[in-house]
């Protein structure tokens, strides 16, 4: 099915690059990268294999989300993400005339989202835990919430659990590389890396809210509960360990913390599992 590339939003809060259906769609796919990582190319050559290969039988938007992950907090960063998806989610078709314009959505009227899978990568995790748990937290009696329960969370490296954070600049930070020889300025200066510190405050508070609302009998479960989790193995940036509710984990031979979700062949790994969770 034809697609379109569009730039749905540029501005100080998010990056958002839009791969849309001509035709009404039926899933949507969202991408969020990690600490210092960039909407597309964290993700490699996703948008070409979804447009060459597509998984059979759907109909998908695929969204590449950027945002500020060096400067910005997590938490912050996490109300931005739940602003955007709930302007968008609870009138897609709306949502999409007024930010990409009437002429071009004219054939999508009317439609929603039946699933909205939603890949994360690092730090992109927290961020999406957070967004999702304020979601439900703010909307729980809104009929037009009802996309919270069409929630599919595919995690690739998740610091759910925490990073080691000399580790995070080390390997990813670029430029900023140097700050690992001041490790106390850096987390003074970065707020994101303090919130991925194992003890920090906002890990621990979204660790233990995860953990009480999988005791809410109304609670959308897949909120929390991850569709597919990947590790890369002896991965030396996050802290692998299993989640509250998640299915057991998929240890991914020969990945490192960054090349796990990478897709740049369609029988890479990464692109295979985002297919199947499409399906």
């Amino acid at each position: 099915m034809p697609h379109v590339l569009v730039n749905i939003r540029n501005d100080d809060a998010c990056h958002v690059i839009g791969q849309l259906s001509i035709t009404a769609p039926d899933t949507l796919i969202l991408f969020v990268h990690g600490w210092g990582g960039n909407a597309t190319d964290t993700w490699a050559q996703i948008d070409q294999l979804l447009k060459k290969s597509p998984p059979d039988g759907v109909t998908f938007d695929a969204l590449y989300y950027g945002y500020e992950s060096i400067v910005r907090s997590a938490g912050e960063n996490a109300g931005q993400l739940l602003a955007f998806l709930d302007a968008l989610l609870k009138d897609p078709a709306d949502c999409y005339r007024r930010l990409v314009g009437k002429v071009m959505m004219n054939a999508r009227s009317g439609f929603e989202y039946k699933r909205i899978v939603i890949c994360c990568h690092s730090l992109g995790a927290p961020v999406v835990r957070r967004a999702l748990l304020d979601a439900w937290s703010a909307n729980a009696e809104d009929e037009a919430a009802a996309w919270m329960g069409r929630v599919r969370m595919v995690l690739f490296a998740p610091a759910h659990f925490g990073a080691r954070p000399t580790e995070v600049v080390r390997q990813l930070g670029g430029v900023l590389a140097w700050l690992v020889l001041v490790e106390a300025v850096a987390n003074a200066v970065l707020p994101s890396l303090r919130d991925l510190n194992p003890e920090s405050v906002f890990l621990e508070q979204l660790s233990d809210q995860s953990r009480a609302m999988l005791e809410v009998e109304r609670f959308p479960k897949q909120l929390v509960r991850a569709y597919r989790v990947y590790w890369a193995p002896n991965d030396p940036i996050v802290m692998n360990r299993q989640f509250h509710g998640d299915r057991p984990p998929e240890t991914v031979s020969g990945a490192t913390h960054t090349s796990l979700c990478k897709a740049d062949h369609s029988e890479a790994a990464a692109y295979i599992q985002i297919k199947e969770a499409m399906s």
